[in-house]
This record gives structure tokens, C-alpha cells and sequence, in this order.
């Protein structure tokens, strides 16, 4: 090989690809040699309490607008790594790939990773921290959207991304006299310029003089998790930004303070949301697309302080869950069809794969009322079904449900036929399982992010001769 077309990155997916098959015998010295340095920073796990900034502000800041307090204040943004696009990890996932190993710790789970900044700045009274914690924030913020741009730009992209779940804050007063420099925080060690930063300092201290702040106070009675954005009435500008959203807990009362730096004289309107049901909605709603009444104020006035009354209860109106459980010896195959509508999920062509014992789970997008059944057959033998079948025509009984109606239940026995190899939950095409290795195969060493659909150019056929004992038709 010259080098000329045998990149890193394909070197990795064929280190991966030796590894899955054991053709390499020592893992650890494999990699070494083969695969290129991390992708993405580790980012610090939130331990449960943000920890004081340093009182000293750095050297460059002069308190320039003379106020007689100081604060020194930090800024930690909590979340959690989540979906962007649907991003499935295929079975060629490399387990050793230490950017991976190091982000299934926060994917679908419940711990949080944070990013803090601290800043200094002047207030009026001994109270008035607000404009220190901001300036915290707005440079939080920075370092968050740098790890995005940094996951965005890695092997995961553009599916996996950090969300949001709240900020926390802590200040201390600030000193200002500092003549041996000590101020050397890790996480505000990340190459911003001192001058820069001094101006912006200034900028945002004028820009808080002048009124260019708006603060919502905001509380909830839903009996479900809540995410809540901010709207500009006279500009595109969405807070925290347009693909991100606060979250206030499940019938949480204490009111949560949301400090906004605006334009003066601008209005801003809230909407907030459920994070498992976008139509039920409060204020403006998720795309500042409802009316309301008492869901705006303007840059610079008094604020809002507001509480969300209750919501339905029930399942979410728009989403209905099938859990579903193969007993069959053999790979299944399982699709999900509206029986109002010409609409399969995952797709047309495409399946989701049940290959073991285990309860998956499936959440689906659909129209409230709408009814929803589930067609599975034995992978390369379509003869021996459950539910609606390989054909989605199939008469059945107890195999639907309607959107809105919460989870239904199902446990397929019986079946038979030629099992052998494959994934579980995953989405891959309606073919045969010898063209889909192979093909997993080839995207191992083509695919440019985790967890993509392979595509067979041709099944195989099978010669089987199951027995339909156990399945319903």
C-alpha cells in the first residue's frame, strides 16, 4: 500500500474489521499501531456540586465601569449525550475505540457531563452576582459548542450531540488586586485571548448598564419533564439556541431563573413543551408558532415570572410503544404498518431484526388514533409469520393498537427456520442474512459514522421447509 489512498480512518474501520473477525491477536497492540488519536475531549462527569471558582480575577480585569462590588462567579452547564439523527451503533462497532468507550458511559443513560467557565465582574450591590453569572455562561456556552462542533466533526457525526439539562452557578466575591498572577482554572485554560476577553467584559457590563437583559421566572405543575425555549419577536434568535432547550423536572415547582442577554426593547415570548409529547404545549409552544396570552416581556422591562398549569394525562397523543419479544429458535424480522395510511416503520424495505430472547423496545411517531399493527416473519422465510406477516395483509388477532393508547405488548412462539448471525433492534434491509454480512463487511470498511444502514446488492435464497406451528394467520 503507498499510503496515497489507504487513509487512517480506513485503517481504522479495517482494524475493526480484523478485530471483529479475530484476525488480529492482541487487541490493545493492534490499535496502537493502527488507529489515530481521540476525536473529541473528555468532558468532566458532573459529581452532583460545582466547585467554587477562585476568588482572584485574572490580571487583565480592571473593574472598568467601577462598580464597588466584585464577584468571581462560575458557570456550569449540565447534560447528556444524546440522538441527534437517529444514531444506532451498528454491529461493527469497534468497542475499543476510546472516543466510543468513552461516550456509552452518557448515551442513554443518566449520568451528565458538564462544562464550567468562571468570570469577573462588577455589581452595585452585595447581591448583584446576575452579571457575572451571565458572562459565566455566554463563555460555558462557547466551550459546549466547541465539544459539539467536536463530536459533529468525528466519526459520530452529525448524529450524537450534548444537550442541555440545566446551569448551575457559584459565586464568591471577587479580588481584584493581583499581583502575583494565580488565576489558572483548567477549564478557562482553553486559549482565550486575555485582551478579547477584557473587551467583551467591558461590552457586557455596558450592555447590562443599558438594560440589554431580560429575566423569566418559570415554574411547573406537569406531571412530565418540560423543555422550554425563548423566542425573539424581532429577529431569528432562539435561547439557549436553535437546536437546544432547557428542561424544568416533572412537577417541579420551585421557580427556575433564566437570565437573557437581549436587545433592549426587543420581545421575547417563552415556549415550553413535553419533552415525550410536543402537543402539549404552553406559551408559544416548541416553534413559537402558538398564540398566547401573558407569555411575553420585553428586553430590559421587569421580567416574567409564570407557573405551567397541568397538563393531560395519559400516554403522549402522537407516539405509541411496542415492546415485543421473539421466542423463536431463528432470527425475526419485524415491521410495524398504519393500517389508515400508506406507512411502515422503519420503512419500505427495511426491518428491524430481533435475535435473541430479550424484550426491545419501539417507539414510533404516529397520528393520534391512528391504528398501528406489527408484521413479523422468520428472516428467509416468509411462510412462517406473527402478526400482519412479511406481507402487512395478514389477518391477525391482537396484534394492533392505535397511536395515543400507550405501550401494547407482544411475545412471539413458535416459528422455524434458518437462524444464524446478526443484530439486535437494529434497522437493516429485508434480505437474507448472507448478503447482509457481507455487506456489513464491506461498510465496516467504508462507512464514514456508526450505526448506518447497509445495503446488499442481491438476497440469497434459502431452501427452508418450516412448520407454521404456533403462528397466527
Amino acid at each position: 500500500m503507498n499510503g496515497t489512498w489507504f487513509t487512517m480512518p480506513m485503517a481504522r474501520r479495517f482494524a475493526s474489521m480484523l478485530l471483529t473477525c479475530g484476525l488480529l491477536g492482541s487487541p490493545s497492540l493492534a490499535l496502537a499501531e493502527l488507529l489515530p488519536g481521540r476525536e473529541i475531549r473528555e468532558a468532566p462527569e458532573w459529581k452532583g456540586k460545582l466547585d467554587p471558582p477562585s476568588p482572584t480575577c485574572p490580571p487583565n480585569f480592571t473593574n472598568p465601569s467601577n462598580e464597588p462590588y466584585i464577584f468571581s462567579c462560575k458557570a456550569g452547564i449540565l447534560g447528556k449525550v444524546e440522538n441527534g439523527t437517529g444514531f444506532t451503533p451498528g454491529l461493527w462497532e469497534d468497542k475499543s475505540d476510546p472516543d466510543w468507550a468513552y461516550l456509552k458511559q452518557y448515551w442513554r443513560t443518566d449520568r451528565l457531563i458538564y462544562f464550567a467557565a468562571t468570570q469577573c465582574e462588577g455589581g452595585k450591590t452585595q447581591h448583584s452576582d446576575t452579571a457575572a453569572q451571565m458572562a459565566a455562561r455566554q463563555w460555558a456556552q462557547k466551550r459546549v459548542d466547541r465539544w459539539n462542533a467536536e463530536l459533529k466533526r468525528s466519526k459520530f457525526r452529525p448524529a450524537l450531540e450534548f444537550r442541555e439539562i440545566k446551569t448551575v452557578y457559584e459565586c464568591v466575591p471577587g479580588i481584584l488586586t493581583n499581583t502575583t498572577p494565580g488565576y489558572s482554572e483548567a477549564e478557562d485554560a482553553e486559549g482565550e485571548a486575555s485582551g478579547i476577553r477584557a473587551a467583551e467584559a467591558a461590552e457586557r457590563a455596558e450592555q447590562e448598564r443599558k438594560g440589554n437583559s431580560v429575566t423569566f421566572k418559570i415554574a411547573s405543575n406537569d406531571v412530565k419533564s418540560i423543555r422550554l425555549k425563548f423566542f425573539s419577536q424581532q429577529r431569528n434568535h432562539v435561547w439557549p439556541g436553535s437546536n437546544q432547550s432547557y428542561t424544568i423536572g416533572a412537577s417541579d415547582s420551585d421557580y427556575k431563573t433564566y437570565n437573557l442577554s437581549c436587545r433592549k426593547g426587543e420581545k421575547i415570548c417563552f415556549g415550553a413543551f413535553r419533552d415525550d409529547d410536543e402537543n402539549v404545549a404552553w406559551g408559544s409552544g416548541r416553534y413559537d408558532k402558538m398564540g398566547c396570552q401573558d407569555c411575553c416581556t420585553t428586553c430590559g422591562g421587569s421580567g416574567l415570572t409564570t407557573t405551567l398549569n397541568a397538563g393531560p394525562t395519559g400516554p403522549p397523543r402522537n407516539k405509541i410503544v411496542f415492546k415485543m419479544t421473539s421466542r423463536s429458535p431463528y432470527r425475526v424480522h419485524l415491521q410495524f404498518t398504519s393500517k389508515n395510511r400508506n406507512h411502515v416503520w422503519p420503512a419500505s424495505g427495511r426491518v428491524y431484526t430481533l435475535a435473541d430472547s430479550d424484550e426491545h423496545r419501539y417507539e414510533l411517531d404516529c397520528a393520534q388514533g391512528e391504528k398501528i399493527c406489527y408484521g413479523a416473519y422468520v428472516e428467509g422465510n416468509s411462510s412462517s409469520y406473527w402478526g400482519v406477516g412479511h406481507s402487512l395483509g395478514e389477518g391477525c388477532t391482537n396484534c394492533c393498537s392505535y397511536c395515543g393508547k400507550g405501550t401494547f405488548s407482544a411475545t412471539l412462539t413458535g416459528g422455524s427456520g434458518s437462524g444464524g448471525g446478526g443484530g439486535v433492534g437494529s434497522v437493516v434491509d429485508a434480505i437474507g442474512t448472507g448478503a447482509a454480512i457481507g455487506s456489513a463487511i464491506g461498510n465496516i470498511l467504508n462507512r464514514s459514522g456508526g450505526g448506518r444502514v447497509y445495503t446488499p446488492r442481491s438476497p440469497p435464497m434459502f431452501n427452508r421447509n418450516p412448520s407454521n406451528s404456533g403462528i397466527s394467520r
